[in-house]
């Protein structure tokens, strides 16, 4: 099939919207791991945020909580108060594999978000592996997670109207957080919206033996879950480490999941779906057909990418019909 190629025993295709950037995109055949997840860091350059400042219609706050291993950074996007008014809270955990990434690399997305459907958003700089592997990450995001339940008034927040979400790595995270407040009788999460979440260190499903180096692999996937894991492997692996070793998905938050059909991270997103069905959980699941990993972040202003952001925007609009 033109514009599709075997790799091993997945076939990976590419949407027609993201063909030439995918053509664009250089090959890496570098190995990730410890060592060399540093030059990566160094590689990545993030936009410019502090424009969003300047938007008359936004507040934007940083400041840092107590958490488990010493402060956390947050970064917080809202509407400008009104008074009287409590808004809804989007903890929103930003990706990264675990490795990379800051509280502030969706600040465009959040404040977009905040000015359309009327949300908080608040991000933690949570820990990052290899320098501090599991349970590090998810420490600090339900840290972050009572600390909304405790405090978001202060800042016109609604403590019982949270949305948790992430994308990657923040979706894994968002997942184990919901699985971690539902078995501490934590703070309600009223949604879970998950963006090809991270949630299986198992590489035994199809969509897992993606070998093609332009994008998002099976490579990339080892070195990301072994720094991540720092040293657990197989059953000594929790499921708050990867959600879809969980065998208990009753009682959790009404879910929105999205992937590509071309993510290595495919398989999991659909069957963590599917239990959260079997479990009786509100559960809306998109998969895009030839879309690789992040395929909305490289492709914006693509039709297809400006497709998810719809649909996701659509299902966080009405996240609250479910309360």
């Amino acid at each position: 099939m033109e514009n599709c190629k075997e790799q091993n025993k997945k076939t990976t295709c590419i949407h027609p919207d993201l063909r030439a950037i995918y053509n664009n995109m250089p090959e890496n055949d570098m190995v990730l791991n410890a060592e060399t997840a540093v030059l990566v860091r160094q590689s990545i350059v993030m936009p410019e945020m502090a424009e969003i400042g300047d938007d008359p219609d936004l507040v934007v706050t940083r400041l840092s909580i107590p958490g488990p291993a010493g402060e956390i950074k947050q970064y917080i996007v809202q509407p400008k108060p009104e008074e009287g008014k409590l808004y809804p809270v989007v903890l929103d955990i930003h990706g990264g594999g675990m490795f990379y990434g800051t509280a502030e690399d969706a600040a465009p997305l959040m404040a977009e978000a905040a000015k359309k459907l009327g949300y908080l958003y608040i991000s933690p700089e949570y820990r990052l592996a290899p320098e501090h592997p599991y349970p590090a990450a998810l420490e600090d995001c339900y840290a972050t997670l009572l600390w909304i339940h405790d405090h978001i008034k202060e800042y016109h927040g609604d403590p019982e109207k949270i949305i948790i979400m992430g994308g990657s790595a923040g979706g894994g995270l968002s997942a184990a957080v919901a699985l971690k407040a539902r078995d501490e009788n934590g703070p309600r999460i009223a949604f879970q919206c998950l963006i090809y979440p991270m949630i299986d260190d198992r590489l035994d499903s199809t969509s897992k033996q993606i070998t093609d180096n332009r994008i998002s692999n099976r490579a990339g996937c080892i070195g990301m879950w072994d720094m991540y894991l720092g040293g657990l492997k197989g059953d000594e692996v929790p499921y708050y480490a990867a959600p879809a070793r969980a065998t208990d998905f009753s009682n959790l938050p009404p879910a929105f999941l999205a992937v590509g059909g071309s993510d290595p991270f495919c398989d999991e997103t659909v069957y963590y779906a599917q239990q959260l069905m079997l479990a009786g959980v509100p559960t809306e699941l998109h998969v895009f057909p030839g879309c690789f990993h992040a395929w909305d972040a490289y492709g914006a202003g693509t039709q297809v990418s400006d497709d998810m952001y719809s649909i996701k925007f659509h299902s966080l609009a009405k996240a609250f019909e479910w309360l």
